[in-house]
């Protein structure tokens, strides 16, 4: 940190500086998890489908194929999440980051509740 709660501040000021290595490592984290929930989804997609041509055949019950519906659609929507943490994560690079390279960030853009943004000076 190169400033301290309730100091006087000017606009354009490096506030904090962050390793490029932990910003790497969230990137390759989201980038795992985006292919878990890719496969998760595809698993979900398929047993849908498997309930869907059982619809009408008896085999599985009403609630059953719900089941399996709202799986699918769940596995889908966190996929959809990870590829969004994903991208935010990969946005948190800066564009010249090299190996044990140290860039400075504007406090508050990275890991700040989800949010995705902030500006490289």
């Amino acid at each position: 940190m190169r400033v301290n709660v309730g100091d006087v501040v000017k606009a354009g000021q490096v506030l904090a500086t962050f390793a490029t290595d932990s910003v790497q490592a969230d990137v390759a984290q989201a980038r795992a998890s985006l292919l878990e929930a890719q496969a998760n989804a595809a698993d979900a997609a398929a047993n849908a489908e498997r309930a869907r041509t059982l619809q009408n055949s008896g085999a599985l019950s009403t609630q059953q194929i719900n089941q399996y519906l709202t799986t699918e659609q769940t596995a889908r929507a966190r996929a959809e999440a990870a590829q969004a943490v994903l991208a935010c994560a990969a946005a948190a690079r800066p564009p010249d980051a090299g190996a044990g390279a140290r860039q400075r960030r504007d406090l508050g853009a990275h890991r700040h509740g989800g949010r995705c943004g902030g500006q490289w000076r």
